[in-house]
């Protein structure tokens, strides 16, 4: 979903980017500083539903607020203000949630405010067992050691689809809690032994592979290792 504009009161003016788009979990959105102009009286936001897994979160916004002019961020019933002081000034917000929420990013006031860096950084997710039909459940998710920003997306994007399917969020080792059972092993983690047979293959090449204590996820490449999830 993308941002959308809400007037509150009187007749605020939004402007977007160009390059401005959805939030990214985890990752930082990429977007361009989002404004919208109040004069007194006024009060405009923008709203944007965000898709979460149950979990424990961080929301950090940064916000250019003009003298005379206030600025708010919301989400999870949790709200911040700022009064306006001619300086960029960053908010962060620790929430828990077990459904999908709102981003509202708000201003009032008189002048033009500024939102930026809109960023969710996912603490620690509700994790659980998943069941499987051999009856071993997946009990983790496992990267390997510094692993690249595609393949913790790739990751997330993992958990995130499981939960759709089954409701349960398999947990990330290192993070989450996790369980016994089969494990996931995604990109570099399947080891070198995987590593050295994808290498010679096309570029984007991946391997899905599965036994009864492990599934593998990984391509000789991060594009790769997101096509195998």
């Amino acid at each position: 979903a993308d941002w959308r504009e809400v007037v509150v009161k009187g007749h605020p003016k939004f402007a977007m980017g160009a390059v401005s788009g959805q939030y990214r979990p985890t990752y930082r959105s990429y977007n361009s500083t989002a404004t919208i102009e109040t004069k007194e009286g006024g009060q405009g936001s923008y709203v944007q539903d965000v898709d979460l897994m149950p979990g424990a979160y961080i929301l950090t916004v940064s916000i250019y607020a003009p003298e005379g002019a206030q600025a708010s961020v919301k989400i999870a019933r949790k709200k911040e203000t700022v009064a306006g002081n001619n300086q960029w000034q960053n908010v962060s917000i620790e929430f828990v949630t077990k459904i999908n929420q709102k981003i509202v990013l708000s201003a009032s006031g008189t002048g033009k405010t500024k939102f930026n860096d809109v960023c969710i950084v996912i603490k620690k997710l509700f994790s659980s067992p998943v069941p499987m039909s051999d009856n071993i459940p997946v009990g983790a998710v496992i990267l390997g050691e510094n692993p690249s920003e595609a393949q913790q997306f790739a990751a997330y994007e993992l958990q995130k689809y499981i939960y759709k399917m089954t409701g349960l969020v398999p947990g990330l080792k290192g993070r989450d809690k996790t369980f016994g059972g089969k494990v996931i092993l995604l990109g570099n983690a399947a080891g070198g032994k995987v590593a050295s047979w994808l290498k010679p293959l096309k570029s984007d090449s991946y391997l899905v592979d599965a036994d009864d204590r492990k599934i593998i996820l990984a391509g000789n490449n991060d594009r790769g290792t997101l096509y195998a999830v």
